[in-house]
């Protein structure tokens, strides 16, 4: 496949930078967002691969420990 498409794992190397960078930015405006409603809380915005059973990189929220 690569033979017929050489540029092929570039355009897919370009697509997952793409999508992590953007998933950085939900984790960063997430962060924001959940400081500002719930500022005694210990919350965290979290990126990674295949968090509890999900496929693919995932964003999600947790709150540690109890409200402070």
């Amino acid at each position: 496949f690569e033979l017929l498409y050489p540029n092929i794992n570039a355009e897919r190397s370009r697509r997952k930078l793409t999508i992590e960078e953007f998933a950085k930015a939900i984790q960063y405006f997430w962060q924001l967002r959940v400081n500002s409603l719930f500022p005694s809380r210990d919350i965290v915005v979290e990126i990674g691969e295949e968090i509890m059973g999900e496929e693919g990189l995932t964003v999600t929220l947790y709150q540690k420990g109890q409200p402070k």
